[in-house]
């Protein structure tokens, strides 16, 4: 409806074609991103969307990748994305395209909620890897954090309500799992915690 109320006002000269040109791409930016969304969901429950291939994956070059990815964006809103990585490379056999995707849904998540920094940290031992991403923002409502993973519950400031399902969903598929909690005074914020069992 806004793409349609946009492109009706400019053909009756109420908005200036530059104000409605900006909405109409950045509504069609959110449709895109649905769509894709609805369609990966799709092929998840068809049994399309599997992870056969896996390849010995730089954890470390993958979280710097996912951190340019949306380094315009977390500039733009004047945040800060801070990565601690071990000195030693860590590494781990998965499915590098399907855990880029988790990745990328959930520091877009942390950058948009975080009042000024997001931190990315991995870990190895000897049971696998483990991803944490946290942001300094105010945390998830209490009565929201039970149905964070579940499709289409948006929440307070939710999107498309599919992110986080998706992301369970794949992170499930490479043999791994996914937790979330608030953190606990003196810190604030939200924090995801990836964890996948492979041979590092």
């Amino acid at each position: 409806m806004s793409i349609q109320g946009y492109a009706e006002g400019i053909l009756g000269d109420v908005f200036s074609h530059e104000k409605a040109a900006h909405t109409i791409l950045s509504e069609g930016d959110k449709m895109k991103k649905l769509v894709d969304e609805l369609l990966y969901i799709s092929r998840m429950d068809s049994g399309l969307e599997t992870s056969k291939s896996l390849y010995l994956t730089s954890v470390n070059n993958l979280l710097f990748d996912c951190h340019e990815r949306l380094r315009a964006i977390a500039e733009k809103s004047n945040k800060r994305v801070l990565i601690e990585t071990p000195e030693n490379e860590v590494q781990i056999n998965t499915d590098d395209e399907k855990l880029e995707i988790v990745i990328v849904n959930i520091l877009s998540n942390a950058i948009r909620h975080a009042e000024t920094e997001v931190r990315i940290a991995c870990y190895a031992n000897e049971n696998g890897v483990e991803i944490r991403i946290q942001d300094d923002g105010p945390g998830v409502a209490l009565e929201d954090v039970p149905h964070m993973f579940e499709r289409f519950y948006r929440g307070t400031k939710g999107n498309t309500g599919l992110g986080l399902a998706i992301s369970k969903g794949v992170i499930k598929n490479l043999g791994g799992s996914i937790h979330f909690e608030n953190l606990q005074h003196p810190q604030h914020g939200a924090m995801f915690t990836i964890r996948l069992t492979a041979d590092i």
